[in-house]
C-alpha cells in the first residue's frame, strides 16, 4: 500500500506529464529538420521529425506502421529514406548533386478536443470556414472529433557536379503528398533577402483561402501570414537566411461512414536559404 509520502511524489510527476501531454496536443506544428541542408555527394544525413511551436520542438513520435510515405526525390531518381524508428527518424546517402526532395507522410491520427479548445485552434490556423460551418449546424458548443494526418517536405542542397537537368523544376514538382506545399522558386538558388511563392495543393488541386504562414528559426516569433489565392498560391518576403518552416492546414468533412467529424492535413516545407552577398 502506498503512504502519504510515496502518494505525493507520484501525484506531482502525474501532474507534470499531463500538462506536459496537453502541452504537446496544443502544439500543432510539425517538420523536418535535417542535420545539415547543405552537403555534399557522398555526405550521410539524418531527419529529425519535430513538433511544437515556432521552430522550438521536441522529438515526434515516429511508428514505422503508420508511415505512408518516407522518401527522397532527386533529378534522376525516388528511393526510399533508412527509417531508425528513434530519433533521429531517418537516415540517407546523397550520392548525387543538385535538389534533393524529402517528403514524409503518416497516417490519421484520431482526436476528440472540447469545444472551446477545437474552436480556438480553428480559428488560430485561418479554418473560418469550418467554424462557420459548425455554426451553421449549431454545433459550437460541441466536442470535435477528427482525424489528422501529417504532410511534411524539406528540401536539401547537395553541390558538387552541376545538377541534371531535371533539377531545374524539381522543387515545383509534385512529390504525391495528400497536402504539398511548392515553392515556385529554388531556394538553393536564392539569396536573403528574396520574395518567394508557394502553391499549396491537396491531392494535385489548388486550395483556396488557405491561411499559409512562414517563419524563420532566427526570428520565429515574426510569423508572415498570407491567405492563398484561388490558384493555391501565397508569396512572402524571405528577409532572413538560415532555416525557414512554411505551413499550413487544410480540413475536410470526414466520410459519413468514419467516426470522426473531420479530416485534416497538415503541410510543412523546411529548407535552409543561403544568406546574400
Amino acid at each position: 500500500m502506498l503512504n502519504r509520502k510515496s502518494v505525493i511524489p507520484y501525484l506531482v510527476l502525474s501532474l507534470v506529464l499531463l500538462l506536459s501531454s496537453a502541452r504537446l496536443a496544443a502544439a500543432h506544428d510539425y517538420w523536418i529538420e535535417a542535420s545539415s541542408f547543405w552537403l555534399q555527394p557522398g555526405d550521410r544525413v539524418l531527419f529529425y521529425l519535430r513538433v511544437g511551436e515556432y521552430l522550438s520542438g521536441q522529438p515526434a513520435a515516429f511508428s514505422l506502421g503508420r508511415v505512408i510515405r518516407f522518401h527522397i526525390d532527386n533529378a534522376t531518381r525516388r528511393f526510399e529514406v533508412l527509417p531508425l524508428q528513434r530519433d533521429p527518424a531517418g537516415m540517407a546517402r546523397l550520392q548525387e548533386s543538385g535538389l534533393q526532395v524529402v517528403s514524409f507522410e503518416n497516417t490519421p491520427t484520431y482526436l476528440e478536443l472540447p469545444a472551446e479548445r477545437f474552436n480556438s485552434y480553428l480559428q488560430a490556423e485561418g479554418l473560418e470556414g469550418i467554424l462557420e460551418a459548425r455554426r451553421q449546424a449549431g454545433a459550437s458548443d460541441q466536442p470535435s472529433k477528427e482525424a489528422f494526418s501529417r504532410c511534411a517536405k524539406s528540401l536539401l542542397w547537395v553541390g558538387g557536379d552541376p545538377p541534371a537537368e531535371g533539377d531545374a523544376a524539381l522543387h515545383n514538382k509534385p512529390t504525391g503528398l495528400t497536402l504539398e506545399l511548392m515553392p515556385e522558386t529554388n531556394p538553393y538558388r536564392m539569396t536573403a533577402p528574396a520574395p518567394l511563392t508557394v502553391q499549396l495543393l491537396h491531392e494535385g488541386q489548388p486550395v483556396s483561402g488557405a491561411l499559409v504562414m512562414a517563419l524563420n528559426k532566427s526570428a520565429p516569433n515574426e510569423v508572415q501570414r498570407a491567405q492563398s489565392g484561388a490558384d493555391g498560391r501565397a508569396e512572402f518576403n524571405l528577409r532572413r537566411s538560415g532555416l525557414w518552416l512554411v505551413k499550413a492546414v487544410h480540413m475536410i468533412p470526414a466520410a459519413v461512414a468514419d467516426p470522426e467529424d473531420w479530416r485534416s492535413y497538415w503541410a510543412s516545407l523546411t529548407f535552409e536559404l543561403p544568406a546574400g552577398p
